[in-house]
């Protein structure tokens, strides 16, 4: 509001709590010193919330409670070596790919912000991933899949999902009073 505003302390983080109350803002930890599972928080309600959908921001937070909420170590005082080992300790799967990508996200923000003097996610691997193959039904286990079928409601949406390779999740977007014979609208990828 143009007044100038003084403030001391002891320490410099004192004086950063005592000039945020004065501010009008609660005192709280300064974001370089939080630890990374905390900052990996904040980061998320900071910079992802309402700038990603809600599945996204779901699968974040998922990711961030189940896999980096366990390192207490400051994000000040992360090391590449920790966060590999972190990396590495995780199934070679889609899960240690995508806490990688997360972790790569949070680190460059934090250097962006100058929290941290380097980026040391910079030389994280993410290793070997194991792609399960799938493999799609032969014509002639298609036909035996459809003779064994009834004329209920599940045989009817396992013959829908065959003759359109439609996803449940696509499914579930159909409207019944967009259905016509021939016809049906998907939305969704």
């Amino acid at each position: 509001n143009g007044k100038r505003i003084c403030v001391f302390g002891k320490t410099q983080i004192e004086a950063r709590d005592k000039l945020r109350t004065a501010l009008g803002k609660a005192p709280g930890k300064e974001p370089k010193r939080e630890q990374l599972g905390k900052f990996a928080k904040w980061w998320l309600e900071t910079y992802k919330l309402g700038n990603v959908s809600d599945s996204t921001y779901k699968n974040y937070s998922w990711t961030i409670s189940a896999h980096l909420a366990k390192i207490t170590t400051p994000i000040n005082k992360v090391t590449t070596v920790q966060l590999q080992e972190l990396i590495n300790k995780l199934p070679a799967s889609r899960i240690r790919k995508e806490v990688y990508k997360l972790l790569r996200q949070i680190i460059r923000k934090a250097y962006e912000l100058d929290y941290i003097k380097k980026d040391v996610s910079e030389f994280l691997s993410v290793g070997k991933i194991d792609h399960k193959s799938r493999k799609a039904l032969t014509l002639e286990e298609q036909r035996k899949l459809i003779g064994a079928l009834g004329d209920d409601m599940f045989s009817r949406r396992v013959l829908f999902y065959l003759c359109t390779g439609s996803r449940p999740s696509e499914i579930a977007t159909v409207r019944r009073e967009e259905l016509r014979p021939g016809w049906v609208k998907l939305n969704g990828t």
